[in-house]
């Protein structure tokens, strides 16, 4: 009995498997459908037009307008030439623009972007090879070949479905021939005749010559051409300064000079002549004006004084002489100083010089003392000097010995 029942167990588990296997076995018919003759030789010939290769172009680029703006010279033509173009492959094309003979001349080249420019076997060649339109400008001029009639030129226009030329000139100076040519008013519209422009023309009348521009005013710098200075020193070491300076402007203006510490302008003189002034924290403003109509000169003189406390023995002399807001070219000193004492340059801006140059100042002052020359070249600033001095004992002592002088007998002095 239980071997009956695992033989039917066993059966059972066989089938179970076996039915699986037997659902996938099973195959199911294929979708069909009906389609008319007609549609599937459009959808052939549909398939057929999508893969068939497009023609290639007539010709590599085309030129679609060339339009040249002239202008006559004597001898020459100078053009001003606009180009459209289309290239329409992608392999390299080469168009040519201009023949490079010995009387043309290229003056500008555009920049364009997938373009080029080559010169090759006298030729101004336009490159590219993206396909799309292209359009420039480029300027050149041509010199004109000499005839018995006068003047001709030949401007190339090959490959241009539009080519026109529009010609400038003077009606007065030239005679134009105007074969293949349309009046249009201040200006003639040649079309090209074989690929070409013939120009010709002959001149009627001698241009007069343009005289030169006249050559700008330079703009005048106000200067102090040259500067003069006396100094008047006493024993109780007071000093009176007298500074004459000419200038050099164009129209009015101002001049200004710094006072220098403990100095104090007594007056001012404006070519020769008195004016109030006002000096404001050691500025001292001065309007000018030139001393005739239509001249560029006038002179300022300034009086100044200062006071010290005395000479010793021996020590130095410092000195200042006010400044200009204006370059000094070049400033002569002349310092009086008492006879009493030896002195020697030390420092300063102003140096020692064998050159005495005198002038009639203004104010008229007496100059006793020792007369100390002194020059600066190229002033700016305030310029200064030092001396050293000691006391001039020559011939103001004696050492009780006598000499014979003449058959006289005199004391020796030192």
């Amino acid at each position: 009995m239980n071997s009956i029942r695992a033989l039917l167990l066993l059966l059972l588990l066989l089938l179970l498997m076996l039915s699986p296997a037997m659902a996938s076995n099973t195959t199911t018919p294929p979708a069909m459908a009906t389609v008319p003759l007609e549609e599937i030789l459009r959808l052939h010939n549909a398939q057929q037009v999508k893969h068939k290769t497009p023609a290639p172009p007539p010709a590599p680029f085309t030129v679609e307008k060339m339009h040249f703006n002239a202008r006559l010279l004597d001898n020459a033509v100078e053009v001003d030439a606009d180009y459209e173009l289309s290239v329409l492959n992608d392999n390299w094309v080469q168009v040519a623009l201009l023949h490079l003979d010995g009387q043309s001349q290229v003056m500008t080249l555009p920049q364009v972007d997938n373009g080029y420019f080559l010169v090759k076997d006298n030729r101004l060649l336009f490159l590219s090879r993206e396909p799309g339109r292209y359009r420039f400008n480029l300027r050149f001029i041509k010199f004109a070949e000499r005839t018995k009639q006068g003047f001709r030129q030949v401007i190339l226009a090959k490959q241009g479905a539009l080519a026109t030329l529009q010609l400038r000139y003077d009606s007065g100076l030239f005679d134009i021939d105007r074969k293949n040519a349309v009046n249009q008013g201040d200006h003639l519209v040649f079309f090209a005749a074989q690929d070409r422009f013939s120009l010709r023309w002959k001149q009627t009348a001698v241009r007069e010559p343009i005289p030169p521009a006249p050559a700008p005013e330079k703009l005048m710098q106000s200067v102090v051409t040259q500067a003069h200075a006396s100094v008047v020193a006493t024993l109780r070491g007071d000093y009176i300064i007298r500074l004459n300076c000419q200038l050099q402007f164009a129209g009015k203006k101002s001049i200004m000079f710094t006072v220098p510490e403990r100095q104090q302008v007594q007056y001012v003189y404006l070519n020769g002549i008195p004016i109030p002034f006002n000096v404001n924290d050691h500025q001292l403003e001065i309007p000018v004006s030139a001393a005739r109509a239509g001249d560029n000169n006038a002179d300022v003189e300034l009086v100044l004084s200062r006071q010290s406390p005395g000479y010793v023995l021996s020590g130095d002399i410092r000195l200042q002489l006010p400044s200009s807001s204006w370059r000094i070219n070049q400033l002569h000193v002349s310092l009086h100083l008492p006879d009493v004492y030896n002195y020697q340059w030390s420092a300063g801006s102003l140096a020692p010089t064998d050159q005495n140059a005198a002038i009639n100042y203004h104010h008229q002052l007496p100059t006793p003392g020792k007369a100390i020359p002194l020059q600066q070249q190229l002033v700016h600033g305030m310029p200064d000097v030092r001396l050293q001095y000691t006391v001039d004992l020559s011939n103001r002592y004696f050492d009780g010995s006598r000499v014979n002088v003449g058959g006289e007998q005199r004391d020796r002095r030192y």
